[in-house]
């Protein structure tokens, strides 16, 4: 038996490459000729002066060449580390999936009782510590909104992550004064911020107005994230026959 021979990895596709880079054509006629409101005056100037057109205020149109060319500023792999380490516990590249829990429901399910009733701070402490066990767990994500904290509710969220676990987070939170105390604990926790840019344990997920819109507390928060050199997710999120066309290239 060849154990050197290649394994076969399975994979899941929606659509053909072909078919992605015809969306991908169209998004950018979207964006040269509709723009995008942003409602973020630093941003505007520093779309302008890298050569979009920006009219009536706010409304920027990308020539394409810009968008390439960002997209290939852009890392083609985004690693995460463990709290206190250089161990590389997800690595965000083609090919490699991670798996961890969501954010911020409301309501909890509670296992013992099968009651429904509001997310509270001990159920989160208690999700983070079942997070943290599992192996198959990589990042933690918050979970729930503790509705008995009467604090800022993301900040407690990020603070109950990092006491009861190592593995990194994808977190979330209200605005950049939000975003700025996270990353500061975080870097306290890493040894600085330098060592939080080469071995970062955190990742900002945030979300624009849907769509063709940056809210200014999205654009605010994207902009921190980037002059820290940290990762971050920004997705619009849209819903087929919502704020999207109702078909499978329309999310995209």
């Amino acid at each position: 038996m060849n154990n050197s021979a290649p394994q076969a990895v399975p994979r899941l596709a929606f659509l053909e490459t072909e078919q992605c880079e015809k969306i991908h054509q169209a998004s950018l006629e979207i964006l040269r000729r509709t723009g995008v409101r942003v409602y973020s005056d630093e941003a505007l100037v520093l779309l302008q002066d890298a050569g979009c057109s920006v009219t009536d205020g706010n409304l920027v149109r990308f020539p394409a060449g810009i968008v390439e060319w960002a997209l290939s500023q852009a890392p083609s792999t985004i690693t995460l580390c463990d709290r206190g380490s250089s161990t590389a516990r997800v690595r965000l590249c083609p090919g490699e999936s991670s798996f961890g829990p969501g954010s911020d429901c409301p309501n909890y399910l509670d296992p013992k009782d099968n009651s429904r009733r509001p997310f509270t701070l001990v159920d989160l402490e208690a999700c983070v510590r079942l997070a943290d066990a599992l192996p198959e767990i990589s990042f933690l994500m918050s979970m729930g909104i503790p509705q008995d904290y009467s604090g800022n509710a993301y900040r407690r969220q990020y603070a109950t992550m990092i006491e009861a676990s190592s593995k990194p987070v994808v977190f979330v939170c209200n605005d950049e004064a939000d975003c700025r105390a996270i990353v500061a604990a975080s870097a306290a926790v890493a040894g600085g911020k330098e060592e939080l840019r080469l071995n970062p344990t955190l990742l900002l997920y945030s979300e624009p107005t849907t769509p063709l819109s940056q809210s200014t507390t999205a654009t605010e928060k994207l902009l921190y994230m980037a002059a820290e050199g940290l990762p971050v997710v920004h997705s619009p999120a849209p819903m087929m026959g919502s704020t999207a066309p109702a078909t499978l290239a329309g999310p995209w």
